[in-house]
C-alpha cells in the first residue's frame, strides 16, 4: 500500500483545485488527457516523481499515480481518506469503511466499496463506472450527477438519496432499496433493478429503456414522463404511481399492479399487459397508433 502523509496531501490537492496549469501530458483520440500539473501531484503521492529535474517522469499508465490522479479533483481534504487506501496495483479498496457524511464531490474512482456506509455523503459529479457497491448504506446522500454505469449497488440502502440526473446506465441495484429517492432525469437504461424497492420514488422524466424491473415495488412513484420503452416490468407494484405521459410502448407488465394508477396520456402500445391489474386506474393511455383505432 502506498504510504501519503496528510500534510504532503493536503498541500498537493490544493495545488490541484488552484487549476493553474492548464498543460496536458498526453491526451488519446482528440482527449485532453491528464493536466500536466495533476500528473506532477499524483506521482509525487504516489512516491514515484522524480528525485532530481532531469529524470525522467513516469509513464502516465502508472498504477498508483493514475488512480490518484482522478482523486485529486476531488476538492475536499476528505479525499485524503481514500488516497491513504490506494493499492500498489491501483485498486482502491473501501470495502466497510465508515464514510458517513464524507465529501467526495467530482472524485473519479473504480473501488471495492463492498459495505461502505456514505450516509448523507457529498458525491455530486462523482465517477464511480464500475465500483462495486454490494450492500452499501448510502441513505440521504447526494449522487446527482454521479456516473455510477455499471456499478454494482445489489442490495444497496439509498432512501431519500439524491441521484437527479445520474447516469447508471447498466447498473445492478438488486434488491437495493430506493424508498422517495430522487432521480428525477437519470438514465437508468438496461439497469437492474429486480425486487428493488423504489416506494415514493421520483422518476420524473427518467430514462429507463430496457430496465429490468421485475418484482420491484414502485408504489407511489412519481413517474412522469419517464421513457420506460421495452422495460420489463413483469410482476411489479405500481400501486397509486404516477404515469402521466410515460412511454411504456414495448414494455412487460404481465402479471403487474396498477391499481389506482394514474395513466393519463401514458403510451401502452405494444405492450404486453396480460394478467395485468388495472383496478380503479385514472385518465385514458395510448394503446394503439396514430391512426389506428382504439385498442
Amino acid at each position: 500500500m502506498t504510504f501519503i502523509t496528510g500534510k504532503i496531501a493536503r498541500e498537493a490537492v490544493d495545488i490541484a483545485c488552484r487549476g493553474e496549469n492548464s498543460t496536458y501530458l498526453y491526451g488519446e483520440e482528440g482527449e485532453e488527457g491528464i493536466p500536466w500539473d495533476v500528473w506532477g501531484i499524483a506521482c509525487l503521492l504516489a512516491g514515484t516523481a522524480p528525485t532530481s529535474p532531469y529524470a525522467a517522469w513516469p509513464a502516465p499508465d502508472d498504477p498508483v499515480a493514475k488512480a490518484i490522479a482522478g482523486l485529486v479533483h476531488c476538492k475536499s481534504a476528505d479525499v485524503l481518506r481514500v488516497m491513504r487506501v490506494v493499492q500498489d496495483d491501483g485498486r482502491i479498496c473501501l470495502a466497510g469503511a465508515i464514510l458517513d457524511g464524507v465529501d467526495l464531490r467530482m472524485v473519479t474512482m473504480q473501488a471495492d466499496m463492498t459495505g461502505v456506509s456514505l450516509v448523507g455523503a457529498k458525491l455530486a459529479d462523482a465517477i464511480l463506472s464500475d465500483s462495486d457497491l454490494t450492500r452499501a448504506k448510502m441513505a440521504g446522500a447526494d449522487l446527482h450527477g454521479a456516473h455510477l454505469s455499471n456499478a454494482t449497488l445489489c442490495a444497496a440502502g439509498l432512501s431519500e438519496a439524491n441521484l437527479d440526473g445520474a447516469t447508471l446506465i447498466g447498473a445492478d441495484f438488486s434488491r437495493a432499496v430506493l424508498r422517495a429517492t430522487t432521480l428525477t432525469g437519470a438514465d437508468l437504461s438496461d439497469a437492474q433493478l429486480p425486487d428493488a424497492d423504489l416506494t415514493n420514488a421520483v422518476l420524473h422524466g427518467a430514462i429507463m429503456r430496457w430496465v429490468k424491473m421485475r418484482g420491484a415495488n414502485l408504489t407511489g412513484a412519481d413517474l412522469t414522463g419517464a421513457n420506460l420503452c421495452d422495460a420489463d416490468l413483469s410482476g411489479a407494484d405500481l400501486t397509486g404511481a404516477k404515469l402521466y405521459k410515460a412511454d411504456m410502448s414495448g414494455a412487460k407488465l404481465t402479471g403487474a399492479k396498477l391499481c389506482k394508477a394514474d395513466l393519463t396520456r401514458a403510451i401502452l402500445r405494444d405492450a404486453d399487459t396480460t394478467g395485468a391489474d388495472f383496478t380503479d386506474v385514472s385518465g385514458c393511455p395510448i394503446t394503439h397508433r396514430e391512426g389506428a383505432g382504439a385498442s
